[in-house]
């Protein structure tokens, strides 16, 4: 009905995911069947999407979104990749709500530590990062991500979780722990702040 092979769109996302880069379906395919319906293809994505629940979610993530809006915790999804690729698997999820900030570099620490300001140290998280559209101060940031590289530039004042099933051979930095899922990070931090 789409005109469009899957199999050879699978193969170049799993080459891209293997470099680990992030992989642009959407212009991947804009690209390699120029005649495709752009929007029914989009439709059909969310209506799969919808139809699978939370399976587009890392596991845990519904609880440890959850567990932060009890303790009145801003977050923000800040993902890497096609912007419209992104902002159509966020929009497919339960977290459609969310605040988001999709950037143009898988080098998420870097970004983290250009809102720290030198003196005091604290951050300024932009106002992308917030539904009200009003930036805030932050005397912490936490990174989460399931990618070593994106954790690269994190500075040493901010936290970050590495979310991975895998044990890493070369190990993470020194403010980065690895879990295996998500909502292990609540534990984590219940137990951080009971201190």
């Amino acid at each position: 009905m789409l005109n469009v092979d899957v199999q050879p769109i699978r193969a170049a996302c799993k080459a891209s995911e293997s470099a680990g880069i992030s992989f642009g379906v959407l212009s991947y395919v804009k690209k390699n069947y120029p005649t495709a319906d752009m929007d029914l293809i989009k439709k059909l994505y969310q209506e799969l999407a919808i139809a699978v629940g939370d399976g587009l979610l890392e596991h845990g993530a519904v609880e440890f979104i959850n567990f932060l809006l009890s303790r009145q915790l801003d977050y923000c999804i800040m993902s890497y990749g096609e912007t419209d690729w992104q902002n159509l698997k966020i929009s497919a999820t339960r977290l459609s709500g969310a605040p988001r900030l999709i950037v143009s570099s898988r080098v998420k620490g870097s970004y983290i530590a250009s809102w720290q300001e030198s003196q005091s140290q604290k951050y300024i998280i932009p106002k992308e990062c917030f539904l009200d559209n009003q930036p805030r101060e932050a005397k912490e940031v936490i990174l989460i991500d399931d990618k070593i590289g994106a954790f690269s530039g994190l500075p040493t004042g901010a936290r970050g979780y590495l979310v991975s099933p895998a044990t890493l051979d070369n190990g993470a930095p020194s403010n980065v722990e690895q879990v295996f899922q998500i909502d292990k990070i609540i534990d984590i931090e219940t137990r951080r702040s009971a201190k």
